[in-house]
C-alpha cells in the first residue's frame, strides 16, 4: 500500500492568514510534497469539511499543480477511508479517530497522526487518550524529532505507570512513535542576486554590511527571549568593528505586543542596525532570506519540536547559529552547516513548581452553567479539527 487519504481542513495548510505558525508552514510544505512527488496513481482527500470540494481542490491547485485524478471522501466516510486504506491526520488524534473506525472494524483502514507543538493542555491531554482509545499496531503517531519521541515516551511511561498504580493494569496498548523529520520544498528557497539586491536597497543596506536575519514569530513567551541575540550581536559589533545589521522577519499578535518586543530589544543592541518586516507575506517569507549572510535563531521555549526555519535558511544557503535545543538538535550539524549554541536547564527532578504552574494556567474549572448554551458537549463523534499551537 502506498496511498493515503489525506485528512483536508484549510486550517491545517492555509498560510495566508494573520496567525501564521510553523504547523501551517510545515502542512503547505507537505501537502505541496505529497502531490508533486507522491507515488501514487490517484490523490485520496477526506474533506473534513463542509466546504464544498471544488473550492478545496481549488485551494490545492493553487499551491501546485495537480496532474492526477482526486478522488474526494466526504466526513464521515469511513467505507471511503477504508477502500483507500490508509489515513493521514495533520494532528495527533490518533486516539480520537481509532474510536470512530471501530463502526467500520479495527481493520479497516491504518490512522497516522503527527505532532507540532506538544506541550498544550490539548495536545497533552489528546497524547494521554491514546493509552485508553482502541488504537493497533498499524496505527501510528509520527514524531518530528528525538526531542519530540523522548518527551512523549516519558509521557506515556508516567500514564502507564499511573494505571498501573491506579488500577492495577497490567497491560496497556502498545503506541506506535515514529521519528520522520519534516520536509522541505527546497526550491521555494532558491535565491537569485537581483532578490538580495532588491532586499538591501529596499532596507537600505550597504552590500558591504553583514545581515544577520531572524524569521519567525515575535513573543518571548511562545518563541524565545530575543534579549540573549541582541547582547550577542552587541558584542560582535563591538569586537569585530563591522557593521551589523539585524532584520527581523515575522510577527506580532497585536501592534502593543510589536511595539513593547522591538522596543525592548534594540535597547540591548543600539550599536546594530534593526529592521522589522512583516514575515507573513508570501513574497517575504521566501525571499527575504536573500537579504542576510548569516541566520539567527536561539530559541528556548518548551515547543520547539522541530523548527523549519532553520532548514529553510539551508535550502537559502545560509550558515545557521542556533540554540542546541529541542528539534534543532538534528538539523543543524555543529560546524558543518552552522553552530549550535550549549543550553543548560536543571537537571531532573528539579522545576516541579514551574511544572506545576504551568500544568494549572488556564485549566481553571467551570460549572457546567457557566458555559456557553451554544458549545457543543465533549463527545468523541465530534468532527476531527487542527489544533491550535
Amino acid at each position: 500500500m502506498t496511498n493515503a487519504a489525506i485528512f483536508m481542513h484549510p486550517n491545517a495548510y492555509d498560510t495566508s492568514g494573520a496567525a501564521l505558525m510553523g504547523r501551517h508552514s510545515a502542512g503547505e510544505s507537505f501537502v505541496k510534497g505529497f502531490i508533486q512527488h507522491a507515488a501514487v496513481d490517484r490523490f485520496a482527500f477526506w474533506n473534513a469539511t463542509s466546504t464544498p470540494n471544488a473550492t478545496l481542490e481549488t485551494t490545492l491547485k493553487a499551491l501546485t499543480p495537480i496532474k492526477r485524478p482526486v478522488d474526494w471522501i466526504a466526513r464521515d466516510d469511513r467505507a471511503g477511508l477504508s477502500r483507500t486504506g490508509a489515513v493521514f491526520l495533520p494532528v495527533p488524534s490518533v486516539g480520537q479517530e481509532a474510536w470512530t473506525r471501530r463502526f467500520a472494524g479495527p481493520k479497516a483502514y491504518s490512522i497516522t497522526g503527527v505532532t507540532h507543538t506538544t506541550c498544550t493542555h490539548r495536545i497533552l491531554d489528546t497524547v494521554a487518550q491514546l493509552v485508553l482509545s482502541p488504537t493497533q499496531p498499524w496505527d501510528a503517531l509520527i514524531c518530528t524529532s528525538r526531542a519530540v519521541t523522548a518527551s512523549l515516551e516519558v509521557e506515556l511511561e508516567s500514564l502507564d505507570a499511573f494505571l498501573r498504580e491506579r488500577v492495577g493494569a497490567t497491560k496497556t496498548p502498545p503506541i506506535r512513535l515514529e521519528t520522520i523529520p519534516l520536509g522541505l520544498n527546497t526550491q521555494d528557497f532558491s535565491l537569485e542576486p537581483k532578490q538580495r539586491k532588491a532586499w538591501r536597497e529596499r532596507l537600505n543596506i550597504p552590500e558591504t554590511d553583514i545581515v544577520v536575519l531572524y524569521v519567525g514569530r515575535f513573543s518571548a513567551n511562545a518563541k524565545m527571549n530575543p534579549i540573549p541575540m541582541a547582547m550577542a550581536l552587541e558584542q560582535a559589533a563591538k569586537r569585530t568593528q563591522q557593521k551589523i545589521h539585524w532584520v527581523q522577519s515575522g510577527w506580532s499578535p497585536s501592534d502593543a505586543a510589536d511595539k513593547a518586543y522591538h522596543d525592548s530589544t534594540r535597547a540591548y543592541c543600539p550599536s546594530v542596525q534593526y529592521h522589522v518586516v512583516d514575515g507573513r507575506l508570501p513574497d517575504t517569507r521566501f525571499t527575504i532570506w536573500s537579504v542576510a549572510d548569516i541566520f539567527f535563531s536561539l530559541s528556548d521555549n518548551i515547543q520547539e519540536t522541530f523548527g523549519l526555519t532553520p532548514l529553510e535558511a539551508m535550502a537559502a544557503g545560509l550558515p545557521s547559529v542556533v540554540s542546541d535545543w529541542d528539534g534543532y538538535k538534528d538539523t543543524v550539524r555543529h560546524g558543518v552547516d552552522g553552530f549550535r549554541v550549549s543550553t543548560y536547564a536543571p537537571r531532573p527532578g528539579l522545576g516541579g513548581d514551574l511544572a506545576f504552574r504551568y500544568g494549572t494556567t488556564g485549566r481553571a474549572m467551570k460549572p457546567m452553567s457557566a458555559r456557553p448554551a451554544s458549545s457543543p458537549p465533549s463527545t468523541w463523534t465530534r468532527p476531527l479539527r487542527p489544533c491550535s499551537t
